[in-house]
């Protein structure tokens, strides 16, 4: 049984995207050196469960920098196994005039 933590805000800014989905604490606190040594803003996403025993993490970022955080995590030397990158889908809006 898991419980949502109270007074935790769901809030996404323009053009955020979850990025990728790490299960271990090390490699998700490797990712963050990688991000923030590049100057690139992360949000961590835990689930908002208080008393989960789950390590899931989902990395969020600027939809405009994942292609340089995906390189720079690529050639990182990290296990690429155990990162699990989500899938970008660029759409592009046409107005009917």
């Amino acid at each position: 049984m898991s419980y949502e933590e109270p007074g935790i805000l769901n809030i996404r800014f323009q053009n955020e995207i979850d990025f990728c989905t790490v299960n271990e604490t090390s490699i998700k606190n490797q990712i963050e050196r990688i991000l923030m040594s590049n100057q690139i803003a992360f949000a961590e996403d835990w689930g908002g469960k208080l008393f989960s025993k789950s390590t899931r993490c989902n990395i969020r970022i600027n939809i405009n920098m994942a292609e340089k955080a995906r390189e720079l995590i690529e050639n990182s030397g990290l296990d690429l196994s155990k990162i699990e990158f989500l899938e970008i889908k660029h759409s592009k809006l046409q107005l009917d005039s």
